[in-house]
């Protein structure tokens, strides 16, 4: 199957790293991103750390270096420990979702999580996708600009989603608890990426770096991903736009699906949410969503015009408003 694809030099290799956070539709982007024939996905390689947040006081900034390099370098066979963890039936759906590895690995003998071929098919890949959850933006550009190879060859795109949307989506996961669960520390996490974002742009102009809102991607799928393909410098073919029209039309209820209609599911939240969980959350991440441009539901007192034959005094009333 190797024989079948020559193997593609390193510098030709464009690598996309998606850096964003649970239930944000990062999931939905990366099958998108690798839609491109011959794509190779990383989905989530910081599942091994068992960590929903990476903290580099849990597990070394180094070791994250490392597993982040020798996978863009394809070098599996120097990731015994990765390759254990993918192989265990609980984790092995990682690896199920990069599909040009699974669809030729499930015509051998259950070679999929053999690192000498991983290693094969993955430097026959033009094009490197990896999604991260777990890791805040100014640590996936420090493990970038550390490598030169990898600063000229690398983009970074910064998914967000309403944290209204992703708390509401949360809610109902039972290994999403604790932390994971609280409105403050989803808000600190994203407000400290939109921040580093303005920055990098500024300091780092040489990398690559876009920030794409769910809502966007998901009420305008066609538009947007032919403008995000531009900006990443990829060719946005006929794979791209079958599989835009297949998941994005869909009434699925499997949270775990990409087959949604993705304008539906944007803002479902809305129906999700009671109006004071909708008002608590805006307490807590109001600069967040001024600062990402998403609007707030307000609770205004409006006086009605007097009613004829009931009486001459005007009434107050409750109204929700988006504002």
């Amino acid at each position: 199957m190797l024989k079948m694809y020559r193997v593609i030099p390193p510098n030709e290799v464009r690598r996309v790293l998606i850096v964003s956070y649970f239930r944000s539709g990062s999931t939905f982007l990366g099958d998108i991103l690798q839609t491109p024939l011959k794509t190779f996905y990383h989905f989530e390689p910081y599942h091994i750390t068992g960590a929903t947040r990476l903290r580099f006081g849990d597990i070394s900034e180094g070791e994250c270096a490392r597993l982040f390099g020798h996978l863009m370098r394809c070098e599996f066979d120097q990731l015994p420990e990765y390759m254990a963890w993918v192989s265990q039936n609980n984790n092995q759906f990682l690896v199920r979702h990069n599909q040009f590895l699974w669809r030729h690995c499930t015509l051998k003998n259950n070679i999929c999580f053999n690192a000498t071929y991983m290693q094969g098919m993955c430097q026959r890949s033009p094009l490197q996708v990896a999604k991260f959850v777990r890791v805040p933006l100014r640590y996936a550009l420090n493990f970038v600009r550390e490598d030169p190879e990898f600063a000229k060859s690398t983009a970074i795109v910064h998914l967000i989603r309403d944290p209204r949307a992703v708390l509401a989506s949360r809610r109902h996961l039972d290994w999403c608890q604790d932390e994971c669960a609280r409105a403050d520390a989803l808000c600190s996490q994203m407000s400290e990426d939109v921040e580093t974002f303005e920055e990098l742009q500024k300091s780092h102009p040489k990398v690559t770096m876009v920030q794409i809102k769910l809502e966007e991607l998901a009420t305008d799928p066609f538009n947007q991903t032919r403008r995000l393909f531009q900006q990443l410098g990829l060719l946005y073919e006929m794979s791209t736009e079958a599989f835009l029209k297949t998941h994005t039309q869909h009434g699925s209820t499997d949270p775990y699906s990409t087959r949604r209609n993705s304008a539906a599911v944007a803002y479902d939240w809305q129906q999700r949410l009671s109006l004071k969980e909708t008002l608590d959350i805006q307490h807590i991440c109001g600069p967040l969503l001024l600062r990402a441009g998403y609007d707030k539901v307000e609770m205004k007192r409006q006086r009605h015009p007097p009613v004829e034959n009931h009486t001459d005094q005007a009434t107050a009333s409750n109204e929700i408003r988006m504002h």
